[in-house]
């Protein structure tokens, strides 16, 4: 049993965890996102410090209603790179979806304090005023 591991193992980190993510994208296109997160899962195993393997484990998460831990892969990927902007910006959304609004404001301005973007700043007035209305 030792060596059938090893031995997948060994096939696995010969695979580029690039193009396990761009398989993982296809699938994702269309509409397959446990397969996807599967691709992206064997990337991270290869390459645990690549923030926009959680990113896009995030989004498919995210395509299949899996909010909490959608939330969890974008934390994941900000703490590896916090400022990788596609994780910033889909913490924010998934936050925002859970109705965690102020939790998503107070998080974007801790990622962008030293990197703001117009349009973060455009997404950040318009979280203010809905959480004004809200």
């Amino acid at each position: 049993m030792g060596n059938i591991l090893r031995s997948r193992s060994h096939v696995l980190n010969k695979l580029d965890p690039d193009v396990l993510k761009s398989m993982g994208n296809e699938h994702y296109r269309h509409g397959r996102f446990e397969e996807a997160m599967a691709l992206y899962n064997q990337a991270i195993a290869i390459n645990p410090k690549n923030a926009c393997y959680y990113s896009n484990k995030s989004a498919a998460l995210m395509s299949s209603n899996r909010l909490i831990e959608a939330v969890i892969e974008c934390r994941e990927a900000i703490r590896l790179d916090p400022y990788y902007h596609n994780a910033a910006n889909d913490r924010l959304a998934r936050l925002y979806q859970i109705g965690r609004c102020r939790e998503s404001i107070e998080s974007l301005r801790k990622i962008w304090t030293k990197k703001l973007t117009q349009g973060t700043l455009l997404r950040l007035k318009i979280l203010k005023e809905s959480s004004a209305i809200a």
